[in-house]
């Protein structure tokens, strides 16, 4: 049974228009999503929200997503800064860029309760992860230069991209 609205579609054709509406849409916004992160400009970039680069991250086959062995790194990795863990973190140093400690003598005392990738990017074999952690104490970005290694994935350099601590009050 068809039911009338006021104007010229019935509620199925207008379900109909609006299914087609959202999956051109969704199809809109991966588009843009691949373009965008092709495009050096970044006033384009800020023009779009934060959701497009978390679906790029996280589709399969997307040559943003991280392979799964360097995803279980990078999580662990996360986790270990995370926990303050500073053997865990030399674990994944690279034995070529071993020179002193891994934690930075600023991130010293900071409290991270969370960490998220937040943008991925190649440089021939080698993936640079920026990694986003955050706690009621500082918010850190970091960026990771992963290698591949006969034992899996190791960092080549850490490099503090922003911090962020709170002063104590």
């Amino acid at each position: 049974m068809t039911h009338s609205l006021e104007g010229h579609y019935s509620v199925e054709q207008s379900a109909r228009l609006i299914r087609n509406y959202r999956y051109v849409a969704e199809r809109m916004t991966r588009l843009l999503g691949g373009w965008l992160a092709l495009t050096p400009e970044v006033s384009a970039k800020l023009l779009m929200g934060r959701h497009v680069w978390d679906n790029r991250l996280e589709t399969a086959g997307s040559p943003w997503a991280l392979p799964d062995d360097l995803r279980a790194a990078v999580q662990a990795f996360g986790d270990a800064l995370v926990n303050g863990e500073a053997g865990a973190l030399d674990r994944w140093i690279a034995p070529s860029a071993r020179s002193g400690q891994a934690m930075d003598p600023a991130l010293a005392g900071v409290r991270l309760s969370d960490h998220r990738v937040v943008a991925v990017a190649r440089l021939g074999a080698q993936r640079i992860v920026k990694l986003r952690a955050g706690g009621p104490s500082a918010s850190v970005t970091l960026a990771l230069r992963w290698i591949p290694d006969p034992d899996g994935w190791r960092l080549e350099s850490i490099e503090i991209a922003r911090a962020h601590v709170a002063s104590p009050a």
